[in-house]
């Protein structure tokens, strides 16, 4: 699995000059940070724009903060395909079913205008890297 910071340039670079087989995550909240604070209890963080990010604690006592929204690659599909992507990941670990439901139609339909349904359902969506990358 390609790390979700490539951008699509950066993607589609690797998928030229690696024989294997690569996937990229089309959907869900990126863990940005794993912590063993104990002070950390579940529940939302909130930074100075007003962005919440979801915190969970795991059995083995780590906290884990995400993503204030879902990654959506929905639109890219298919370029993604022309790259030479072998296979995507969905993430809905700790996700409603109505929106677990939703993503897993709206992906294997390849139903772009579903975005908007899941755009008001997550609260917000992102396209991650993927078109802008990192600095």
């Amino acid at each position: 699995t390609l790390s979700p910071e490539l951008s699509n340039e950066e993607i589609r670079s690797l998928a030229q000059h690696y024989s294997g087989r690569l996937e990229v995550m089309v959907f869900g909240r990126q863990e940005l940070m794993c912590t063993r604070d104990p002070a950390m209890h579940n529940g939302i963080l909130v930074d100075e724009k007003s962005f919440r990010f979801p915190v969970y604690k795991d059995v083995h006592g780590l906290s884990h903060i995400l993503n204030s929204s879902d990654t959506i690659l929905l639109p890219y599909l298919g370029e993604l395909g022309r790259m030479g992507i072998d296979s995507v990941g969905i993430d809905l670990r700790r996700r409603p079913e109505n929106i677990a439901r939703r993503v897993a139609e709206a992906y294997a339909n390849n139903d772009v205008k579903a975005k908007f349904d899941l755009q008001e359902m997550c609260g917000g969506l992102n396209y991650g890297a993927y078109l802008r990358g990192t600095e």
